[in-house]
């Protein structure tokens, strides 16, 4: 007989499938691994997969290097079970800034009342998740919503008071003010100039210095240089009854005018210009301003209770200008910081740059701010740059130009007049148009 004579039979070849069940999960009977052996060109289905079981923390995403059902099984392959960390952290730091840990793909928002929602959209009801605290005042439960999803619903501290953002004007975050105090508006517009000039200065050795107290008589200078033309000639003036502030100091306009107008006082005669500037101190300079409105009875921080400035205090945490450091304390008798300043500076007067594509190359470069990743870097650069802006939608700023520094000593002189700003404000710009 020859060969080919007689019957065909076909070949048949089976080929192994390998089922892994990663890092944080198991197969039944607690497998970490498990096989099929199926004929080559089989297509795969529900019933050849085996059921990946989380580990305690963790959900099941899927599969690598795709999804098996539907597979059709040509060579040996390895298919492994992945997991999401179920891990929802809620973290403090020292700068008050609050930051949310979620697992990859899910989202949380903030509601009017602070609380923090996230949304698990592919857990299980029996998904283990884990969800760490700062400490035991603040809360958290797990349900599901309308849409069938999982959803983690974090209460933060029952004291009321404003969200993270650092000591007295820290940095981003999330800000909360409950619904009843959103609509308050201010209009710092009436006091205060609608230019982006510069008003913290850096020292003789190119540095900043932002975590450096500020003073009185700077906090004094810093408002005084604020102002709107207008309002300022209405309350300019070049003497005060202060005992410690003489016609020839450098920051005597700024505070005679300043104590003019009712936004600074002294103590027992004396202002104290060198002193360091108390987180209550700049909050009631910057209240005054705004004394047609009340504050709301209601007390944004657990240890301004009888403070003599805690109305002070309640009112531009109202406005959101000024914020806790994230455990419901706002520390009136700490020294404030440079740092601290220029954050509220430029909350009150919408100076806040949206982010870092918000900025321009030409900036000066500060050896002691360096860190963009820093809560008050870009509070800092709008407070030490003088610039022409573009306003976004959503109401941050962008800079466009930055122009040259207004010469802000044509008001500090003993014989300066309040408006003699408007001919340095034309110097400033005149020499911008040669710059460009």
């Amino acid at each position: 007989f020859e060969v080919g004579d007689g019957p065909e039979y076909p070949i048949l070849i089976y080929i192994t499938v390998t089922f892994d069940a990663g890092a944080h999960g198991t197969f039944a009977g607690a497998q970490q691994q498990t096989t099929e052996r199926v004929r080559r060109g089989t297509v795969l289905d529900a019933t050849t997969v085996p059921t990946a079981n989380a580990n305690a923390g963790y959900a099941f995403t899927g599969w690598t290097p795709s999804n098996p059902v539907g597979h059709t099984v040509l060579a040996a392959i390895t298919f492994t079970a992945q997991f999401d960390a179920r891990e929802i952290g809620i973290n403090v730091d020292n700068d008050g800034d609050i930051t949310v840990t979620v697992p990859e793909g899910d989202s949380y928002n903030v509601d009017s009342n602070g609380t923090i929602v996230i949304t698990l959209p592919d857990a299980d009801p029996e998904d283990n998740i884990t969800v760490t605290l700062p400490n035991n005042n603040w809360n958290y439960e797990i349900s599901e919503d309308d849409d069938g999803n999982i959803i983690v619903i974090i209460t933060r501290p029952a004291t009321p008071g404003p969200g993270p953002g650092g000591p007295v004007g820290g940095g981003g975050g999330i800000t909360v003010l409950p619904d009843t105090q959103v609509p308050l508006d201010p209009a710092p517009e009436r006091f205060f100039a609608p230019y982006h000039n510069a008003f913290l200065v850096g020292s003789p050795d190119g540095t900043v210095r932002p975590q450096a107290n500020i003073t009185r008589a700077e906090v004094a200078t810093i408002l005084f240089r604020l102002l709107n033309d207008e309002f300022r000639a209405s309350v300019w003036s070049q003497s005060n009854n202060f005992t410690d502030v003489s016609s020839d100091a450098w920051f005597n306009n700024a505070i005679s005018t300043m104590s003019n107008a009712g936004i600074i006082t002294g103590n027992n005669g004396a202002f104290r210009p060198n002193d360091a500037v108390t987180r209550a101190e700049f909050a009631a300079m910057i209240a005054r301003f705004f004394t047609e409105f009340e504050a709301e009875d209601v007390s944004y921080f657990v240890d301004i209770e009888g403070n003599w400035a805690e109305d002070y205090i309640n009112l531009i945490a109202q406005f959101g200008w000024i914020q806790g450091a994230g455990d419901g304390t706002f520390n009136p008798n700490a020294q404030m910081t440079r740092a601290e300043a220029a954050a509220i500076v430029n909350r009150m007067l919408e100076r806040v740059i949206d982010g870092q594509d918000g900025l321009l190359y030409g900036r000066t470069r500060f050896p002691d701010v360096t860190n963009a990743n820093a809560w008050y870097y870009l509070y800092l650069q709008e407070a030490t740059h003088s610039t022409l802006f573009e306003r976004q939608e959503n109401g941050r700023v962008v800079w466009t130009t930055i122009l040259p520094h207004l010469d802000w000593t044509v008001l500090e002189r003993p014989h300066s007049t309040p408006r003699a700003i408007e001919a340095a404000r034309q110097v400033q710009m005149e020499a911008a148009d040669d710059v460009a």
